[in-house]
């Protein structure tokens, strides 16, 4: 029959204790200096490093022109094209923005039935072109008075 020294293996056990105790203590120290070195004696270091590194916005214009066939005819010319397009459900009263909006863009009363009819064929939430191509002379009355005709992004 075998006996235990239990007082040998206690000690063994907080022997065992405070070593691994002193090596976490050890591993927190170890981090609390490199944590100390980092943020308080090399801050103005990384500081500098930091402004220097930030994002510097560049612009850079999109390759568009014409496109040309093997023999030099262009194919594709670049258009600027404007269109008024009206989202139904964010007008309270159609009949009034289309009273305001016809001196300044020239509507025609067939412009007028043609929006009428695309208005009833397509959703309350999606934007109906009100006129198309709009001249340079309809364009320049149309931002002068564009105050009145702002956006709502509030519903």
């Amino acid at each position: 029959m075998t006996f235990k020294d239990f007082d040998a293996e206690e000690k063994l056990f907080l022997r065992r204790v405070i070593v691994a105790f002193g090596v976490v203590v050890v591993c927190f120290g170890i981090l609390i200096f490199n944590l100390y070195n980092l943020q308080i004696r090399q801050h103005h270091y990384y500081t500098t490093r930091s402004n220097e590194n930030d994002i510097k916005m560049l612009p850079v214009a999109p390759t568009r022109g014409i496109i040309y066939d093997r023999n030099g005819i262009p194919l594709v010319r670049n258009v600027t094209w404007y269109d008024i397009a009206v989202t139904p459900y964010k007008i309270a009263d159609m009949d009034a923005l289309l009273k305001q909006l016809t001196p300044i863009v020239d509507l025609s009363p067939d412009d007028i039935a043609d929006f009428r009819r695309a208005l009833k064929s397509s959703s309350r939430y999606r934007p109906v072109v009100l006129k198309n191509a709009l001249t340079d002379v309809e364009i320049a009355r149309f931002a002068v008075n564009q105050f009145h005709f702002q956006r709502r992004h509030d519903q």
